[in-house]
Formats: C-alpha cells, sequence, structure tokens
C-alpha cells in the first residue's frame, strides 16, 4: 500500500462516530500532533463519563500517522481486533480494549 503522510501539527484531531443504542464510539485519527497520547487519554476519559463501554480506533495502513498511533494505541491497552484488506488506501486495522 501506498504511505501518504498528513499535515503535522501541535495538536492531534481525533473524530468519534457514536451508536449510542450499542454503546459503541469508533475514534479515527485526523492529524498527527504531538499531544496524541493525552488527546487519546481525554478522549477515553469522556467516553467513559458518558457511559460508553465499546471503544473501537480505526486505523488506515496507508497512512503513515495512522501506523504511528499503533504504538500509543497499544500503551492505553488497545490491542488489535480485526483486521479488512484494502478497505481504505490501506488495510483497516480495528483496535479494540
Amino acid at each position: 500500500a501506498t504511505q501518504t503522510a498528513r499535515a503535522r501539527s501541535a495538536a492531534s484531531v481525533l473524530s468519534v462516530d457514536f451508536e449510542h443504542r450499542r454503546s459503541l464510539a469508533t475514534l479515527r485519527l485526523l492529524v498527527m500532533g504531538c499531544d496524541l497520547a493525552d488527546n487519546l487519554a481525554a478522549h477515553l476519559a469522556l467516553l467513559q463519563y458518558e457511559n460508553i463501554a465499546n471503544v473501537i480506533v480505526e486505523i488506515d495502513t496507508g497512512h503513515n500517522d495512522d501506523t504511528a498511533f499503533a504504538p500509543i494505541l497499544y500503551a492505553a491497552g488497545f490491542l488489535p481486533l480485526l483486521l479488512v484488506p484494502d478497505a481504505g488506501a490501506g488495510d483497516l486495522v480495528l483496535f479494540a480494549r
């Protein structure tokens, strides 16, 4: 898969899609920033406060920044749950904890 770089920023940006009836949130990296670990922790704290029990993080292996997110996910207790080949710019990997 072709690796493409996204814009770098001091502040990271994550998108969140909610499915309240399923108590599910899916996070995706929009902008890599030096605060990504703290930003992820803040999102997880808010989701816990909102009683969202199931959190999935989707990374696209076709984006360098997404793959650089993986060590942060492991450190936060996430593990790969599902690999979907060629579903994005590269493969999609869904992480859960």
